[in-house]
């Protein structure tokens, strides 16, 4: 088997709706389906030697584009993954533990959100809102009672992608060729979205997660894809069992979640038959497999292989550890696009969002520094304080220390050598916002004193 590996970087935010839906409440991807570079490649369909067997004997595998952070591959976070209501750092995986333990750490919570990569670093994927209006072509305005909105995945993110070939493929070039050839991606792409570079990762070398083999006589399969799985009669079904023959399924240790949706065929212009899903990051706990079976799961299980389904990873690493760390614990800032806003309105409002993030920040250090002080100006009097705030109103940061030190020492009623000295060693600890900072902290003291 020959695998090529690709980079997708976004050009443009990127709209990857869920569903077929058009109306009511719809999701959104965290990723890229294999079945939009299927689709890509496909359109030249008629210059392949042998398209029949390229695109559906299952030979050809376009798999899901995830979100590359620091330059790794990130997965889907385990859906074992369980942290402690009300506080997400205290984090177990959920079939390594006993039910003792799990009654000792209380009220666990599914950790759904984000992806990780391998050494455990979490990467939480934005979604931009934008609200948009359809147009009257005959009135020349927004048409009434026509409001939809778009959530996008951000502008310069990087992906990666493999396509995998079973066996020797003749049309190889062209494969590659036609995917560099690709802008275009998602909904909407008329519009202000879906522009996308396909990079071809010719000197790649893939580093196979790691992954272990010592867990008593479990094995425990990731679903690094999402599932379709079909019983005897040609139906999809949720039933586990048909991952595999003969698999013993431990339903005990199994954390899945599934969904449904039902495809829009383009070129067809009508609906494919519905997909029962079993969603990317479920773990399913089976007893030891065989190497019989082992290698049929590492081939893929499922229906609709060529266009992403069916990838599972046996025994992953981050599976292993009773209680994982993750580290990083958001990211979103960090795969944001960084663009600066044009117009006033924008400026305006990051400036008011900045304004509002500093206050904040103030008030809490001002809150802790309260706690941590108070017992040094519980005799200050509601006029001394009211008069450091007069000097804040008047003064700089650069010669606000100075204005406060005279007042203090110098005034009608004179703060104590240990007072001032506190006091003063707070102002000098101040980096910023001095003013702003000391005229929060009378406020509160003074308030604290009830004078």
């Amino acid at each position: 088997m020959k695998e090529l590996f690709f980079e997708v970087k976004f050009l443009s935010d990127i709209v990857l709706p869920a569903t077929s839906n058009t109306e009511g409440n719809i999701n959104y991807l965290d990723f890229i389906p294999g079945s939009n570079f299927l689709g890509m490649v496909a359109q030249n369909y008629d210059k392949f030697s042998d398209s029949f067997d390229l695109f559906y004997s299952g030979n050809i595998c376009f798999n899901d584009a995830h979100m590359v952070y620091n330059g790794k591959i990130t997965y889907k976070t385990p859906y074992s993954f369980y942290h402690k209501k009300l506080d997400n750092k205290i984090i177990c995986n959920k079939h390594m533990i006993s039910k003792e333990e799990s009654n000792k750490l209380g009220q666990l919570k599914q950790l759904r959100v984000g992806y990780i990569t391998e050494d455990l670093e979490q990467v939480l994927i934005s979604h931009s809102y934008s609200q948009k209006s359809s147009y009257d072509t005959q009135q020349r305005k927004s048409k009434d009672s026509a409001m939809f909105g778009y959530k996008s995945l951000p502008k310069g993110s990087i992906w990666r992608f493999s396509v995998k070939l079973k066996n020797e493929c003749k049309d190889e070039n062209l494969i590659i060729s036609t995917l560099q050839n690709s802008y275009k991606l998602g909904k909407s792409k008329s519009a202000q979205y879906g522009l996308i570079k396909i990079s071809y990762l010719q000197d790649y070398k893939s580093n196979n997660i790691k992954t272990f083999n010592d867990y008593e006589n479990y094995d425990f399969l990731y679903a690094n894809s999402r599932l379709v799985l079909i019983d005897d009669h040609g139906n999809p079904t949720y039933d586990l069992s048909f991952i595999c023959k003969d698999i013993d399924i431990c339903y005990e240790k199994t954390n899945i979640r599934n969904s449904s949706f039902t495809p829009y065929n383009g070129k067809k212009a009508r609906f494919e038959s519905e997909r029962l899903c079993i969603n990317k990051g479920s773990v399913i706990a089976v007893k030891k497999l065989t190497p019989e079976q082992t290698s049929i799961i590492k081939n893929g299980v499922g229906a609709y292989k060529s266009e992403g389904f069916g990838d599972i990873i046996i025994n992953p690493n981050f599976l292993k550890e009773n209680e994982p760390k993750l580290k990083n614990t958001d990211k979103r800032d960090s795969i944001k696009a960084k663009t600066e806003p044009k117009t006033s309105l924008t400026k305006f409002l990051k400036a008011k969002r900045e304004s509002s993030d500093t206050n904040l920040k103030i008030a809490n250090e001002v809150s802790k520094l309260i706690n941590e002080k108070y017992c040094y100006f519980s005799s200050i009097s509601s006029s001394q304080w009211g008069n450091i705030r007069q000097i804040c109103d008047t003064s700089d940061d650069e010669n606000l220390l100075a204005n406060i030190e005279n007042s203090i020492k110098n005034g009608i009623k004179k703060w104590s050598d240990e007072q001032a000295k506190q006091l003063i060693n707070i102002i000098e600890s101040i980096q910023k916002d001095k003013c702003k900072f000391i005229k929060l902290f009378a406020m509160k003291i003074r308030s604290k004193n009830g004078n």
